[in-house]
């Protein structure tokens, strides 16, 4: 089913992002129906018979300003949306919940990017502030397993594992951090 376009429907969209505090479902093929419509305002733009009488020209005013101002609103609506997925991903590194309704597919490759920047960035703080707490000069973090893990070679090529849940093990930071940051371990 194809959606019309508007430059109603696109302020309406970006009406309800800003007025409404949870991330809010696009219509159905959203971007496909927005590029159809600026497509269509560029073709209105660029037609040579609506230049030449007067109705015509205030027709092609008209339509400058709407896809002007539908860059506008996209780029608005862009940033609201960027801004809540953030919160989004905070939020499910806190819960341990998903948080996707309402993502589109090209959202949800930025919220799960997020996810492991803001995990990867807690692993690192909590070692560096645990090691700076208890005073640490050892190279090797003790980890219990929460999941298997296969054997692997760390970067200090050293044979480490296999791991099964409930194991205990001495890892070297950097290894250690990838797997708390998976949530494979956590630190004893």
């Amino acid at each position: 089913m194809v959606n019309v376009m508007t430059y109603e429907a696109l302020y309406d969209t970006l009406r309800r992002e800003k007025t409404k505090v949870e991330l809010q479902k696009l219509p159905p093929n959203f971007l496909e129906d927005l590029a159809r419509y600026l497509k269509e305002k560029d073709s209105i733009l660029n037609s040579d018979s609506k230049k030449n009488n007067v109705f015509g020209s205030r027709e092609l005013e008209r339509t400058e300003m709407q896809i002007k101002n539908s860059g506008k609103i996209l780029n608005e609506l862009k940033e609201k949306r960027e801004s809540k997925i953030t919160q989004l991903s905070l939020s499910s590194t806190k819960t341990n919940k998903e948080y996707v309704e309402n993502l589109e597919e090209h959202e949800k490759e930025l919220y799960e990017d997020l996810k492991k920047l803001f995990l990867g960035y807690r692993v690192k703080l909590d070692l560096k502030l645990e090691n700076f707490k208890e005073g640490e000069t050892s190279d090797k973090i003790k980890l219990k397993f929460l999941e298997g893990v296969p054997e692997f070679v760390g970067e200090d090529m050293v044979h480490y594992g296999p791991y099964e849940v409930g194991n205990d093990a001495e890892i070297p930071p950097q290894v250690a951090e990838i797997l708390l940051k998976n949530r494979n371990a956590e630190k004893i």
